[in-house]
C-alpha cells in the first residue's frame, strides 16, 4: 500500500511539473498560448 501511495504522489508531481512547463511556454510565446485556448 505504501508503494502505491508514493506512486500516486510521484504522478501528481510529474503532472504539476508539466503544467508549470506549459504555463511557462505559453507565457514565453503568445502563439502557443493562443493554440492552447
Amino acid at each position: 500500500m505504501r508503494s502505491l501511495f508514493f506512486f500516486i504522489i510521484f504522478i501528481i508531481l510529474i503532472l504539476y511539473f508539466i503544467l508549470l512547463q506549459m504555463e511557462f511556454l505559453s507565457r514565453e510565446s503568445g502563439k502557443l498560448g493562443s493554440l492552447m485556448r
